[in-house]
């Protein structure tokens, strides 16, 4: 959507608009990059940030931008003439999307240097000063540090993906009252001196990824403390750190996998199947995951879970096998909406844990799988069923 699509959708939703009227020192500098032939369009001026931690941004396609302006703050003039400097900095340099985390904040840090320079120009250093050039500068190599840590707990390194994970984890910074220093150490999973940080970032919620959910009646909410029933497993610092390093795998992927299964025409499904036992297999599993739930970002998504598994009869009796299953579905019908009655793309998704006795390694790494399960529960269902039914279903996908 456009700017001016959301920012009427959050009007229509609010029942009220967030748009400020334009403060004359915001049109006297927009008048002056008109004249010097810089593309800028139609600058919003809001009463609310349209995305946490961030103070403005800059359409691209239209050249229209808005930047937030916090009346509460003495400082807040001044910070919303810099976001309009450094937003005009933006449309004057017309950078194409980037394609990097690296080359995304490259952008960021030339425009920074772009609008000390126009505040030189037009002889307002009192707004974008030397001074003011080298904090933003310090604070762009702390903001790039901080996006590839999120890419990395994202499993994606795509800079938009980058983004998001890292305003989702700004929530989790917030709860616990983090520095900023306290917050990059957490992201990258160096915080020695509370290692229980390293591990909370991994449990942020990972619907963010996507835009359009189907709701459901049935949802669980994340912060279920047994969501696989009695089959729930233990979060603990090593399930943590398993399920970081797979993370990671799935960042920088030795070989390239073919990731997006093609949709099959004939029935509108794929399958896949997977067996786990390493850190190896979960990395893979996980990278599939990621790649579906970003796949059709145009479309509304239903994704539910089920664990099918059984109880022992005695504890001496071999563990028996936990079948996991994700179905996932887009409705596609129309621009952007979500029609049930239409005939849903769908793909599914089984990940079988073999028994083995006595190997807790194996425990671990399904306990970081389950970790990462409940990441998606804002968004998903999440049933457990016996195992029998479980193994006749699949049979029954293995039998097309």
């Amino acid at each position: 959507m456009s700017l001016v699509d959301d920012l009427d959708h959050i009007r229509q939703r609010l029942g009220r608009s967030i748009v400020l009227p334009t403060p004359p020192a915001c049109q006297d500098l927009l008048d002056q990059a008109k004249a010097a032939g810089i593309p800028v369009g139609t600058l919003f001026v809001l009463s609310r940030s349209l995305a946490p931690g961030v103070r403005g941004g800059y359409d691209r396609r239209t050249g229209d931008a808005w930047c937030y302006y916090d009346g509460g703050d003495d400082e807040g003039a001044r910070d919303v003439l810099q976001s309009v400097l450094t937003l005009i900095a933006h449309a004057k340099l017309h950078l194409p999307p980037p394609t990097t985390i690296e080359e995304d904040w490259e952008h960021v840090r030339l425009a920074h240097r772009e609008a000390a320079s126009l505040a030189q120009a037009w002889d307002r250093e009192d707004l974008f000063s030397a001074s003011d050039l080298d904090a933003f500068l310090s604070e762009d190599a702390h903001l790039y540090n901080c996006h590839v840590a999120a890419g990395e707990l994202a499993g994606n390194l795509a800079p938009d993906i980058a983004r998001d994970t890292y305003r989702a984890l700004l929530a989790v910074q917030q709860r616990y009252q983090w520095s900023d220093a306290q917050f990059e150490a957490a992201l990258g999973g160096v915080n020695e001196d509370e290692e229980e940080a390293n591990a909370v970032v991994l449990d942020f919620d990972r619907c963010s990824f996507r835009e359009y959910w189907l709701s459901t009646s049935t949802r669980m909410w994340a912060d279920e403390p047994h969501p696989f029933g009695q089959w729930t497993l233990s979060q603990t610092l090593r399930t943590a750190r398993v399920l970081r390093s797979a993370l990671e795998r799935v960042s920088y992927p030795v070989e390239q996998e073919i990731l997006y299964v093609p949709l099959q025409k004939a029935d509108h499904t794929s399958l896949a199947f997977f067996r786990i036992e390493c850190e190896q297999d979960l990395s893979l599993i996980i990278a599939h995951v990621n790649a579906w739930l970003l796949d059709h970002p145009a479309c509304f998504a239903r994704m539910r879970w089920t664990l099918y598994a059984d109880t022992p009869w005695r504890e001496t009796v071999t563990p028996l096998p936990h079948l996991y299953h994700m179905s996932l579905e887009y409705f596609c019908h129309g621009e952007k909406q979500a029609d049930e009655r239409s005939e849903p793309l769908g793909r599914d998704l089984w990940v079988l844990v073999p028994a083995v006795p006595a190997r807790k390694r194996e425990e671990l790494i399904e306990a970081a799988w389950q970790r990462y399960i409940r990441s998606w529960l804002t968004c998903a269902d999440l049933h457990t069923d016996a195992l029998y039914d479980g193994l006749q279903a699949l049979w029954s996908w293995l039998r097309l």
